[in-house]
């Protein structure tokens, strides 16, 4: 069974109903695709397990400097 994690944007920052879709691919890939209920088509990218660590380590930077 394939786990996908889904995340939602900010009330404040008015996107509360975008959707952060995260899952792994039949390639074994990680896919992370942007929802908007206002765009005519999502957005997504397909990154390899390298390129996904490398996101996670920056991801964590950012979030260790937030206030």
């Amino acid at each position: 069974m394939a786990t996908k994690i889904i995340f939602y944007g900010t009330e404040m920052s008015k996107t509360h109903e975008t959707e952060l879709q995260c899952s792994i691919d039949a390639d074994n890939d990680l896919f992370i695709e942007i929802y908007n209920p206002d765009a005519e088509l999502p957005m997504y990218i397909y990154i390899d397990k390298d390129t996904a660590l490398s996101f996670r380590d920056r991801i964590d930077k950012l979030i260790n400097e937030m206030e």
